[in-house]
């Protein structure tokens, strides 16, 4: 489930203040880096990168061991919980740990849970997956 419609809803640029009033938790965004290598920034705004996707542009930045919660992208998951990304590979390496990996979310429509492919060794498995009916839970 794509939730950028939901953060570009509001206007540019949108700092972390903006969405954060409407929640009591502190929110990061990812930022691409060299070396296909992930940070979560807290942004004061956002930025279109040379793919047109927007990241955040901030100082403050948390590792994904200090996270509570993190929220996964995907193209879909399987029965067992597997991710299926877009082959970049960014989210696997960073949350290669099942302690990390425990603190996922991945969000989508339960008639398109689960997507039918086979995991490959490099491939994130997520703690939970919601959809607008049910909570699937992978590693407890």
């Amino acid at each position: 489930m794509d939730v950028l419609p939901i953060i570009e809803s509001c206007p540019l640029p949108r700092p972390t203040s903006f969405i954060e009033a409407r929640h009591s938790a502190e929110w990061y965004f990812p930022r691409m880096e060299e070396g296909k290598k992930l940070r979560f920034l807290r942004p004061y705004s956002f930025e279109k990168n040379s793919l047109g996707l927007f990241e955040p542009i901030g100082d403050e930045e948390i590792s994904v061991d200090e996270a509570e919660l993190i929220l996964v992208p995907a193209l879909g998951f399987n029965q067992k919980g597997y991710r299926l990304g877009r082959g970049g590979g960014y989210y696997d390496r960073i949350l290669s740990s099942e302690s990390v990996q425990k603190k996922t979310v991945g969000l989508s429509f339960s008639k398109l849970f689960p997507v039918p492919f086979l995991a490959e060794t490099h491939d994130l498995k997520i703690g939970k997956m919601i959809t607008e009916i049910q909570i699937h839970s992978f590693l407890d």
